[in-house]
C-alpha cells in the first residue's frame, strides 16, 4: 500500500472516530435533558426534505419547558 493511501486511510479512521464520539455525546446530552425536562414522545413526524434525504422521519418530543423538539 502506498504511503498516500495509508495517510488517507488514517484520516478516514480519525474522522469516523470523531463523528462517532460527537454523536454519542450528543445522544447522551439529549437523554439527560429529556429526563430533566420530563420529555414525552408526541409521535413521529415525516419531514422529507432534500437535506434530510437519508433521515426523513423524526420524533417530536414535548417537554415541560413548553417546547417541542424534533429528534
Amino acid at each position: 500500500m502506498k504511503p498516500s493511501h495509508l495517510a488517507s486511510a488514517a484520516i478516514l479512521v480519525a474522522v469516523a472516530s470523531i463523528a462517532a464520539y460527537v454523536s454519542h455525546n450528543e445522544t447522551k446530552a439529549w437523554d439527560e435533558f429529556a429526563v430533566a425536562h420530563r420529555c414525552k414522545s408526541a409521535g413521529e413526524v415525516d419531514r422529507r426534505q432534500f437535506t434530510e434525504l437519508f433521515t426523513p422521519k423524526k420524533v417530536a418530543w414535548t417537554c415541560d419547558d413548553g417546547e417541542t423538539y424534533l429528534r
